[in-house]
Order: C-alpha cells, then structure tokens, then sequence
C-alpha cells in the first residue's frame, strides 16, 4: 500500500505543477487581458511605460468564496492599469494611440481621492464591504476604496435586498 500512495501522491503533484505551469504561460503571454491592457503590461515590461505597477486584477488577494462577486463588481476596472503618477498617464495614452489597441482603464495611485468607505450593516447577512473584504498592498488601497468602497457584500440576493431597502 504504501508504494500506491506514494504513486498517488506523485501523480497529485504532476498534476498541480501541470497546473501552475498552465498559470505561469498564461501570466507570461498575458491570456485573458483585453488588448489595450495587454498593451500597457508588455509596455512596462519592457520599459516603455515607467511607474506601472501593473494590473489591479494581480495585485489583489480575494478570498475564494468571493471572486465571483467582487469579479461582477469591479468588471473591466479589474483590468485596469495601475500607475505610480499621474506622470505615467499621458505616456500610457500615448502608447494607446500609437498602437491603436483600443482602450485601458488607467489608475493613477497618486491622484486618486476616494471618499471613506461606507459603514457595513449590523445584519448578520452583511459580509461586509467589499475594499475591507480583499486584501491589496497599502499603496493600492486607495484603489480599492475607490472601486469598491462603496458596495456591501451580502450572503444572498434575499439579503442584499433587505440590505437595500434600509439604505438611505
């Protein structure tokens, strides 16, 4: 028995490598970005683009249970391109249009003014709000506050509506 499992064991790591090896070409070639943020991430790959820090979508930490919600909130903003200045920003259009590679959504850490984050409900279906929910870098956060500041993450859409009905 003991050299079975010692197969099943070797034959689970073979498949999680197998799987990070998938993750890891998908990160290098940049799978599953739009073009223009593709664009952008090549750029400051190879040093066309200064202060990028890259997608938000890589910079966050979600928890399992909530990719799917937080995902639906932040849509194309997920994308979006995280820049050290407002400097970088003008660059970054300029490389847009010279391309003609569409569009990017562009996040200037050191011009965004995010108001606080709303206060979460005492209901008990009130996972909480969602910035305070994912975890990021604290360069980031207030790129978080800014997209997601504003939203309460709640159990279940029974909840979510008794969450929005006693907002004011």
């Amino acid at each position: 028995r003991i050299p079975l499992l010692f197969i099943a064991s070797t034959n689970e790591q073979a498949r999680v490598q197998a799987q990070l090896d998938v993750l890891d070409q998908a990160e290098e070639t940049l799978t599953g970005y739009a073009e223009g943020a593709r664009l952008l991430l090549e750029a400051a790959r190879t040093s066309r683009l200064g202060g990028s820090q890259g997608a938000l979508s890589a910079r966050l930490d979600v928890p399992a249970e909530l990719e799917t919600a937080i995902a639906a909130v932040l849509g194309e903003y997920s994308e979006a391109i995280l820049l050290s200045s407002g400097g970088q920003t003008e660059q970054a259009l300029s490389l847009l249009d010279t391309d003609e590679s569409g569009r990017a959504s562009l996040l200037p850490l050191d011009q965004l003014a995010p108001s606080d984050p709303i206060q979460s409900r005492g209901d008990p279906d009130c996972l909480g709000v969602a910035s305070e929910l994912v975890s990021v870098p604290a360069e980031l956060q207030p790129a978080v506050d800014l997209l997601l500041g504003e939203v309460l993450v709640a159990r279940d859409r029974s909840a979510a509506k008794r969450l929005i009905a006693g907002s004011p």
